[in-house]
């Protein structure tokens, strides 16, 4: 399809990972990675 992918996996890296995707002139997906301790959506429920 002629997306470029990224990934991040610091949350350092995201503003540079932007730059990129802005000025990438094609679609592109991100992958961020997140902690396996993140919340799940229904975690503030309990």
């Amino acid at each position: 399809m002629g997306a470029e992918g990224y990934k991040v996996k610091r949350n350092d890296d995201f503003a540079k990972t932007m730059r990129a995707v802005l000025n990438a002139g094609c679609p592109a997906v991100i992958e961020i990675a997140v902690s396996d301790n993140s919340p799940g959506p229904w975690d503030d429920n309990k």
